[in-house]
C-alpha cells in the first residue's frame, strides 16, 4: 500500500472518530477531549525538547565502570570489552 492510500485512511479514520466521539458524549465535551490531547501532544513535544531522553550508558563488562561514548578501553581495569545498559 502506497503512502498517500495510507495518510488518506488515517485521515478518514479520524474523521469517523471524532463524528462517533462527538456524537457519543456530546459537541462540549467531545471539544473538550480533543483540544486537551492536543494540548498534551504539544506539551510532550515541547517537555521532551527540553528534556531529551537519555541514552543508554555504557558500561565496563568486567568491573562495571561507566564510560565515554568514545571511549576504547577501561580506565580503571583497561578491559577493552563494554556494553551498553539501559
Amino acid at each position: 500500500m502506497d503512502s498517500g492510500r495510507r495518510w488518506w485512511l488515517i485521515v478518514v479514520a479520524g474523521i469517523v472518530a471524532g463524528v462517533y466521539l462527538c456524537d457519543s458524549v456530546g459537541y462540549e465535551a467531545g471539544g473538550a477531549l480533543i483540544a486537551a490531547t492536543i494540548a498534551g501532544a504539544l506539551g510532550w513535544r515541547w517537555y521532551r525538547k527540553r528534556n531529551p531522553p537519555a541514552g543508554p550508558s555504557v558500561r565496563c563488562v568486567r568491573c562495571g565502570a561507566t564510560l565515554s561514548a568514545t571511549a576504547r578501553n577501561c580506565n580503571q581495569c583497561g578491559s577493552a570489552s563494554w556494553t551498553y545498559i539501559n
